[in-house]
């Protein structure tokens, strides 16, 4: 996990966020996600209907995964069938990504689908959605694609798919959405893949590469408060991410990028956060570090210098947590 944050950040990471996630998927995170990908947005100066139109497909893209992913073994739950969501805003679009088990017969039936809206145009996706509403379907379910359609209606972009036959019956859906000109759709998979990887190899379930602004603290805070469950969740996860955000704080007039990772270490739940500061900065934020110490000496960080300033992370246990 020590590792592993400098790796994400220098690997994964860009301006003015990445966002990824491997929890379990309480319908309480729909707000969360958009106020964070608003908060992000915001220090961009985007339109409200860019930040509308990004609301959306993360609503619809977490609810997908809560709804349909197959409900399989813990011990597959926890590793290879394990659900992901991914948060990407670069400087010229946003990328929403997912990956979830899915059964055979439905994965078959999803690509059909997608493959058939491919290419289309927005008065084709309106016509078919409305044809889709006025349709008879058996109680309790939509009409089949109509959220896909309206998704890319709404988004202006067509999803890129895969999947990756690893399990009995069942199959890793991957889907991601890119509004802009911020990579290509390749581009967007292989991220989601790398990222869901990397966190799934560090034993984490959260992480977060942006901006540190007290928007995006505070959502991210709530998330981990909602989920006890997991390692370093909870009110004391909460509280972790406050603590060594305000430690690696600086007194700069623009918000630092910093990096997030919570999950399990080798000694246990953990939070790990850290940022790349200048020289002139860097006394600051380890005479800080230094005065938390004094009080918990449980507390343990890192520095290095590399290019671009010093590296300088904090680690906080929550044993039990």
């Amino acid at each position: 996990m020590e590792r592993t944050l400098i790796h994400l950040y220098e690997t994964l990471g860009g301006a003015p966020c990445l966002f990824g996630y491997a929890g379990g998927f309480p319908d309480e995170h729909t707000a969360r996600l958009i106020e964070l990908g608003a908060a992000v947005l915001d220090q961009q100066g985007s339109r409200t209907s860019e930040r509308g139109r990004l609301g959306y497909v993360m609503v619809e893209a977490y609810q997908n995964v809560v709804r349909h992913r197959a409900r399989l073994a813990q011990a597959l739950e926890a590793g290879v069938a394990r659900s992901h969501f991914m948060l990407h805003c670069g400087e010229a679009g946003q990328t929403v990504g997912t990956m979830n088990p899915v059964d055979m017969d439905k994965a078959k039936d999803l690509q059909e689908v997608l493959g058939f809206l491919k290419g289309r145009t927005t008065t084709e996706l309106k016509g078919l959605f409305r044809d889709g509403i006025q349709r008879t379907h058996e109680p309790g379910r939509r009409g089949a694609g109509l959220g896909l359609i309206e998704m890319m209606r709404r988004s202006g972009a067509t999803p890129t798919w895969d999947r990756k036959d690893c399990l009995e019956e069942h199959t890793m859906f991957a889907l991601a959405w890119s509004a802009g000109s911020d990579g290509t759709p390749s581009q967007a998979l292989e991220l989601l893949h790398r990222q869901r990887s990397l966190l799934s190899d560090s034993g984490c379930w959260l992480s977060y590469v942006g901006l540190d602004t007290p928007e995006v603290l505070e959502n991210l805070g709530r998330m981990v408060e909602t989920e006890p469950g997991l390692p370093a969740g909870g009110p004391a996860g909460r509280n972790a991410l406050h603590h060594a955000a305000g430690m690696l704080r600086t007194n700069g007039e623009n918000p630092a990028t910093i990096a997030v990772l919570l999950g399990a270490s080798m000694e246990g739940p953990a939070l790990r956060a850290g940022v790349l500061v200048s020289e002139a900065n860097a006394g600051t934020v380890l005479a800080q570090i230094a005065s938390a110490r004094s009080e918990h000496r449980d507390l343990d960080f890192l520095s290095e210098v590399m290019e671009g300033g010093t590296w300088i992370q904090v680690g906080i246990a929550l044993n039990g947590a």
